[in-house]
This record gives structure tokens, sequence and C-alpha cells, in this order.
């Protein structure tokens, strides 16, 4: 399971250095960052149930403590992310929406780095064990 999330966890790199090439866009880019936002979406909600039931069923609750509240607060400061920027504001306000998915795409890139150093090798020790 580890190798399936690790290649989550490029995927969702990858998309998030599509979107960071549409940031300086033109009103045509609107629809392909609608796109790629939505497969992320579905990407990473699919990937932390996946992620957060093997983490939690795997290891002990020490270990996944503060993994969980970690999780628990990247997913809701996403989903105001996606809920605050809709279609018409990016387009009112790309410089803001830049920034702030700058400053969210930095946190995914921390919790991701984060767990491939700290989570998945316990994983890896655990499943084999």
């Amino acid at each position: 399971m580890t190798q399936e999330f690790l290649a989550q966890h490029n995927e969702l790199r990858q998309i998030m250095a599509k979107i960071e090439t549409v940031f300086d866009w033109n009103d045509d880019d609107l629809a392909m960052l609608c796109r790629e936002r939505h497969h992320f979406s579905k990407l990473f909600h699919a990937h932390v149930a996946a992620e957060k039931a093997y983490v939690l069923k795997a290891l002990d609750s020490s270990a996944t403590r503060s993994y969980e509240d970690d999780i628990r607060r990247l997913v809701a400061d996403y989903s105001a992310h996606v809920t605050d920027w809709s279609p018409p504001k990016i387009s009112a306000d790309k410089a803001g929406y830049s920034a702030r998915t700058r400053m969210l795409q930095g946190q995914f890139l921390q919790q991701m780095n984060w767990e491939e150093r700290e989570i998945f090798p316990r994983l890896t020790r655990s499943a084999a064990a």
C-alpha cells in the first residue's frame, strides 16, 4: 500500500505543478484550471480516505495522533479554499487566487513530505512484522 500512496502523492504533485503553470493565465486557461482542480479534488479526497483508514488501522494511536490532526486541518483548509474560490472569483482576483493556492500547495507538499519521511517507513515496518 505504501507504494500506492507514494504514486498518489506523485500524481498530486504533478497536478499541482500543472495548476502552477496557469497562474500567468488568460481567461481561456480558466476552463483548464477548473478541470485540473476537479481532478485534484477527486484524487485528494480518495487518497486521504484510503490513506487515513490504512494508517489508523496499521499504526498505534501514539504514532497517528499528529497525522490525524494534520490531515483533518489540511482537508478543512482545502475545503474552505475550494468553497471560497469559485471560478468567477478566480477570474476577478487571479493574483489573490494564485497566492492562496501556492500557500495551500505548500501545506500539501509539507504534509506529503512528512508522511513519506515519518509515516510510510512505519507502515513498511508494520507490514513486514
